[in-house]
């Protein structure tokens, strides 16, 4: 059975630690992973995103700007929409515990600590990362041009697109604090989900207040939008700070919050009856609900 990271961390033994993803919300669509190791997606489909993956050994979904993979159980990745770039290529090394989706890019987390990726290589993503001691990727965002990275010591780092429209925000410089446990960002910024519940985030010229740092100490996971960033806390709500486009940042006070991703502007809230509440832009219906009842819950 795949290792959480909590039980990586607790042991001290990051080997077969599988990062489980189970839903996505990419530019145009959103997907859902089933207990039953099929995936659903929803939402526009005029590069193929929103078609099913019913291969029955998904572990984990992640979405980019127009295109979806899955890491399966024997360790290989298979992806599907938009490959203009190659992004939509598939893996098969059989050695991935982790993976990512950007903008034009898809990034692998290999079980020795080292990371590939493909795609579109105008930032230097596809230089990947090969220092060995790399646990869990970044929170996919489907405007994403940059990569970072949680280290087995706690810290991060990052690669990849470090200006936007010419300007320095210095999204990718690393974070040596030694307490990460997660990390996610876009456009022009990055975050950090410390082991004491706190976020500390970068870069930016901060136009929309999504470079502020949140002290509360309840954060168990965080996510990125363009402008902005979510925290789903210990109580199963999120909070949200940046750019609200179309209502992608909007809070959710159900209670029942585990596991967030969002989106430029939609995003999406497993809750613990294994159903999916998303909000924001309706365009394409890539903001409806899931009510199936059967998406997988991590940890």
């Amino acid at each position: 059975s795949e290792k959480t990271l909590q039980q990586a961390i607790n042991n001290g033994d990051f080997s077969g630690c599988v990062i489980i993803r189970p839903i996505s919300t990419g530019k145009y669509s959103s997907c859902v992973l089933k207990i039953n190791g099929n995936v659903f997606c929803w939402g526009g489909d005029l590069s193929g995103q929103a078609q099913p993956y019913l291969g029955g050994d998904a572990v984990s979904v992640v979405s980019g700007g127009s295109h979806n993979c899955v890491l399966k159980r024997n360790g290989n990745v298979d992806c599907w929409g938009w490959n203009g770039w190659g992004q939509s290529n598939d893996y098969n090394g059989g050695d991935v515990v982790d993976i990512w989706a950007g903008s034009v890019n898809t990034c692998a987390l290999k079980s020795n600590g080292n990371v590939q990726c493909w795609g579109d290589n105008t930032y230097g993503v596809n230089a990947g990362y090969s220092g060995g001691d790399a646990i869990k990727l970044m929170s996919s965002e489907s405007d994403l041009n940059h990569v970072c990275i949680v280290k087995s010591n706690g810290n991060v780092g990052c690669w990849g697109k470090n200006s936007y429209l010419g300007i320095p925000h210095n999204c990718v410089i690393t974070y040596n604090g030694g307490d990460a446990i997660s990390v996610a960002g876009s456009w022009e910024h990055t975050s950090v989900l410390k082991s004491d519940g706190t976020i500390q985030s970068w870069g930016a010229r901060n136009l929309y207040g999504e470079v502020i740092q949140y002290n509360v100490g309840d954060a168990v996971e965080i996510t990125g939008s363009i402008g902005g960033v979510c925290a789903l806390k210990s109580n199963g709500n999120v909070q949200c700070w940046g750019q609200n486009n179309d209502g992608s940042l909007n809070p959710y006070s159900g209670g029942d919050g585990r596991y967030i991703n969002v989106a430029s502007n939609h995003g999406c809230v497993l809750k613990n009856n294994r159903n999916v509440d998303c909000y924001g832009s309706s365009v394409d219906g890539k903001n409806a609900d899931y009510g199936g009842g059967d998406a997988v819950i991590p940890g």
